[in-house]
C-alpha cells in the first residue's frame, strides 16, 4: 500500500487515524500501555497496528462519494464515534470511526479543509478553509451551523479546547483570530513584518526575519495560544476578553 505522505494524524485511544496525500484515511490500533508480560508463546506488540484503511477515488471523479483529492487534515471525537476528514476537493468528510464508513460528506467550503479541531468534550467541529473562512458543524445532528468570516487570505490553522471558541491563523493577511461563538465576536491579534517576510536588522545589529505568513497555531490554555510563521519563529498571545 503506498499512502503517500501524511499529511494529518489524530488520536483517540486506542486508536491513531492519519490521512495522507494520496487519499489514505488509516487506522492504527495502539500497542496496550503497559505491555503485559512476555511468555513463551507470546511476544507483546509494540508496534501500532493497521486496523483499517479506506482510499479515496481519482480525481475529478464527481459521483465518487470520497476524497477524490489530497487528503489535507483530520479529527477524531473524544467519544470515539467520529472521524473527520478534509480535503484539497473542498470536501469535509464525517466517517464512523468504528467501521471507515461515510456518514456525511459536507460540500459547504469553496476551497480545500485546511484544519479540522473537535470542541473539547463534544461533537461540535471547527473546519477551516483556503476558502478564508471558518465554519462550525455539529456532528450529533450531521449538520452544518454558521460560518465565520474575517480572514482576508486562506485560513491554514485552527485550534480549540472546551469553551465555545476557537482559535485560527490565516496565513498572509498575518492575523491570528479569536472566535468567540456565543457572543458572535472575534478578537484580532496581528503579527508584525513586511508582507514579504524579509530579514529586518534589530537596534543591536542581529537580523531577525519578519513573518510574511501566520501558518499554524495551538491553544496553550483558554487565555494563551502560540502561532507559528514562515519566519521560523512562534510567538505566544494572550487574549482579555471574556
Amino acid at each position: 500500500m503506498d499512502a503517500g505522505p501524511t499529511t494529518g494524524i489524530a488520536v483517540c485511544d486506542p486508536y491513531i487515524y492519519t490521512v495522507t496525500r494520496h487519499r489514505y484515511l488509516v487506522k492504527w490500533e495502539l500497542p496496550a500501555y503497559p505491555p503485559p508480560p512476555a511468555t513463551p508463546n507470546n511476544t507483546p506488540r509494540t508496534r501500532p497496528k493497521r486496523a483499517q484503511y479506506v482510499r479515496g477515488g481519482r480525481k475529478r471523479d464527481e459521483k465518487f462519494e470520497g476524497h477524490t483529492d489530497d487528503i489535507l487534515c483530520v479529527a477524531a471525537s473524544a467519544d470515539g464515534k467520529f472521524v473527520a476528514t478534509g480535503g484539497r476537493d473542498n470536501k469535509l468528510i464525517v466517517w464512523d470511526a468504528a467501521t471507515l464508513k461515510i456518514l456525511k460528506v459536507f460540500k459547504h467550503h469553496r476551497a480545500g479543509v485546511t484544519g479540522l479541531v473537535f470542541r473539547r468534550g463534544t461533537n461540535e467541529l471547527y473546519s477551516s478553509s483556503s476558502d478564508r473562512t471558518v465554519k462550525l458543524w455539529s456532528l450529533n445532528e450531521l449538520s452544518y451551523v454558521e460560518t465565520l468570516f474575517g480572514h482576508q487570505d486562506e485560513v491554514l490553522s485552527i485550534a480549540a479546547l472546551a469553551e465555545e471558541r476557537c482559535v485560527s491563523v490565516g496565513a498572509r493577511d498575518r492575523t491570528a483570530r479569536l472566535w468567540k461563538i456565543v457572543d458572535e465576536t472575534q478578537l484580532v491579534f496581528r503579527g508584525g513584518g513586511s508582507a514579504e517576510g524579509k530579514a529586518r536588522k534589530n537596534k543591536d545589529g542581529s537580523v531577525r526575519h519578519e513573518e510574511g505568513s501566520m501558518d499554524c497555531v495551538a491553544m496553550l490554555d483558554e487565555e494563551h495560544f502560540v502561532t507559528g510563521s514562515d519566519n521560523g519563529y512562534y510567538t505566544t498571545w494572550q487574549q482579555h476578553f471574556r
